[in-house]
């Protein structure tokens, strides 16, 4: 028979053993994903969810040709065939810089190489620095491009966490969110609250195809709202007091989710003060009545947006939710990716429209920088438009040096 003394000492190992089983289990990083990269301070984040667009077929109607960009060519595979989630994001007063961080099945040896190349085609040099920051290793090359003034980008890599692509200084910050993130010393942060927050009335439960969120900080809302007050002098006009409501959101959340053959749109917006909420809730109101009785947006195929437009406002929350055919959707946003100048010869000849679909002739006696209309025939289905729609078009000024100007 085991003496007692035997029994506890084994009991005691058996506890040790167990304390330190779960010990570990807690201790092991979690997943982190790309929306973990965000820091707390961020201003903007926007996530988009490439494989449920690709899913979807969204992603191929809208990026199925990508052979301008030569990424195939130059890095030997398509990144963003790759990609599985994508974040972008801004800090307060950033100064145009941003930070990127994707979810994609690429090692690290293909990425370097791809950097590489990219840096190379564009007159750069990829001589690489290679330093570190918590759970990553950060390569920075010399020089991004020939014409670039500013300091380069850096990508951070971690085996099997989000990819990371930004200024160093920010993307200091990204990794310290992750590394916090994956070891459970923080909470998720408001960004990711807001996110949360959009799906918890909307049953079942969407996938949102792209999310945006904002943080405004009080300082800036402060310095708009005096200057203002110092332009307009009082609070006394309607729509004074409407801008002033918009001064007082502190965040906002936006989400696009298909359901059915349509693609919604659901907005939360967070006001300081109730009235300043009932404000906003005014202007959007006022907005919509005045563009429901625009012919051109509703020619445009905005009718259908205007009409399902809704407005919930709850305290200090205000939510407007509206949708409209994906059809139409996919349509504007080709329309978004592939604007640019129209271009013409100085003798008013041919403007050629740099899309696949459209060519378009300078009306006669127009100048450089005079704007003229587009008319641009056919439609979707499920579209409110009639059959020529009609689009802003401006003819820049040419190049000195050459008869014929082409983007």
């Amino acid at each position: 028979m085991m003496p007692l003394s035997r029994k506890i000492a084994v009991a005691l190992v058996g506890v040790g053993v167990a304390v330190i089983g779960a010990w570990s289990l807690l201790a092991r990083p979690r997943p982190t994903r790309p929306i973990d990269a965000v820091p707390s301070d961020a201003f903007v984040a926007i996530e988009v969810d490439v494989a449920s667009l690709r899913k979807s077929g969204a992603l191929a109607s809208l990026f199925g040709n990508r052979d301008e960009q030569k990424l195939t060519q130059v890095c030997g595979f398509d990144p963003v065939d790759e990609m599985q989630d994508l974040v972008f994001t801004i800090p307060e007063g950033g100064d145009g810089d941003f930070g990127v961080a994707v979810q994609a099945n690429i090692n690290r040896d293909d990425l370097i190489r791809c950097a590489d190349e990219v840096v190379k085609a564009h007159g750069g040099d990829p001589t690489p620095d290679t330093t570190s920051r918590g759970s990553y290793a950060i390569i920075t090359p010399r020089r991004t491009s020939a014409e670039s003034t500013r300091p380069p980008r850096s990508i951070a890599y971690h085996k099997g966490g989000p990819i990371l692509v930004g200024p160093k200084r920010w993307l200091y910050s990204m990794i310290d969110a992750l590394d916090a993130a994956g070891e459970g010393r923080d909470s998720p942060g408001e960004h990711l609250s807001l996110r949360t927050a959009l799906a918890k009335d909307i049953n079942p439960p969407p996938t949102f195809l792209v999310t945006g969120t904002v943080l405004i900080e009080p300082s800036v809302r402060s310095k708009l709202r005096t200057e203002m007050l110092a332009e307009v002098g009082g609070v006394d006009d309607p729509g004074t007091s409407m801008m002033l409501g918009v001064l007082g959101m502190s965040s906002g959340a936006i989400g696009l989710y298909e359901r059915g053959d349509d693609v919604h749109a659901v907005l939360d917006l967070r006001c300081e003060e109730e009235a300043q909420c009932a404000q906003v809730e005014k202007l959007v109101a006022k907005v919509r009545g005045e563009w429901s009785k625009m012919p051109a947006l509703r020619e445009f195929g905005l009718g259908p947006v205007l009409d399902r437009l809704e407005v919930d406002h709850h305290g200090t929350t205000l939510q407007v939710r509206t949708a409209a055919a994906t059809t139409d959707v996919l349509r504007w946003a080709k329309l978004f990716l592939a604007s640019r100048p129209v271009v013409a010869s100085p003798d008013g000849g041919v403007a050629d429209v740099p899309t696949e679909t459209l060519r378009v002739t300078v009306p006669e006696g127009v100048k450089p920088g005079q704007p003229f209309s587009v008319k641009i025939p056919g439609t979707t289905s499920g579209s409110a438009a009639t059959g020529v729609r009609s689009l802003p078009a401006t003819v820049p000024a040419p190049k000195p040096s050459a008869s014929a100007v082409h983007p």
